[in-house]
């Protein structure tokens, strides 16, 4: 049975079909890369440490006619690893990985923070999507209950739905103000009517400051209200089938959102 299972063993090895890494790194870098790398199932198999040496001439400062010979130093290690290709979810695997060092044969401190700034630059740009799908969500539902064609049975989704309905009562209350003031400027003189124009002019124009800031605050309550309607998704509760391809959308970028973070606290508490 021994012979039979090393015999096994080292016909699976034969099949066995590899990938591999070159990386070259700063010294100080060594154990933070090959921590990186061995977490994606990278094996290291080979290490070695290089000085680069450089001579040249230079011309003497200020008042110094010598010239000089100028030699310098560099090191990094170089690190060569493998890894199966037979493992499950390889592709899966690679896409997490590229959020790390993003696929990077030269690394430096300077190159780690540029990858730090980068991935802080496209959390930023996610957060954004989410927001504008979420508003995008919500000013969906919000249309579909009003016409009554839809409702949720939440509590917090009912509850931010009537605040929006609140806050479109007061926009319209305000419409209705403006309408209602022009229509009752005076027919009167010349002189009276520019002076009701003028006062007619003057509150119109604080209405119009105060609607503009209540459209302001709807436009905001939007994306929380789809967030809302989101939660109740992902717990199973009905929502509007026409939100399923932002909600799609909206899964997919948290997953990779989750990844970016991760890869982001990983590396910039260890620079």
């Amino acid at each position: 049975m021994k012979i039979r299972d090393e015999r096994w063993r080292l016909k699976k090895m034969e099949r066995e079909v590899f990938e591999y890494k070159h990386i070259e790194c700063e010294e100080d870098l060594v154990n933070l890369v090959m921590e990186v790398y061995q977490n994606f199932y990278w094996e290291v198999v080979g290490t070695q440490t290089v000085v680069s040496k450089d001579s040249h001439l230079e011309k003497g400062g200020f008042l110094d006619d010598n010239i000089y010979s100028v030699t310098t130093e560099e090191r990094f290690v170089t690190l060569d690893f493998k890894r199966g290709k037979s493992i499950p979810n390889l592709e899966e695997i690679k896409s997490i990985e590229r959020e790390y060092l993003g696929g990077m044969s030269v690394i430096s401190k300077e190159v780690l923070i540029n990858r730090i700034e980068n991935l802080k630059s496209e959390l930023a740009e996610i957060e954004a999507s989410l927001r504008k799908n979420l508003h995008e969500a919500g000013a969906t539902a919000y249309s579909l209950f009003i016409k009554g064609e839809m409702e949720v049975e939440d509590k917090n989704v009912q509850e931010v739905f009537h605040q929006i309905k609140s806050i479109d009562n007061e926009i319209n209350s305000f419409t209705h103000q403006i309408e209602d003031i022009k229509a009752q400027q005076t027919t009167g003189g010349f002189f009276s009517r520019l002076k009701d124009k003028a006062s007619s002019t003057a509150k119109i124009a604080k209405i119009k400051l105060d609607r503009r800031s209540k459209r302001k605050e709807k436009e905001q309550k939007m994306p929380v209200f789809g967030g809302e309607l989101y939660s109740c998704y992902k717990k199973g509760i009905s929502t509007p089938s026409t939100l399923q391809n932002i909600w799609d959308t909206i899964d997919m970028l948290k997953e990779v959102e989750k990844r970016k973070k991760e890869a982001y606290s990983f590396l910039s508490t260890r620079i």
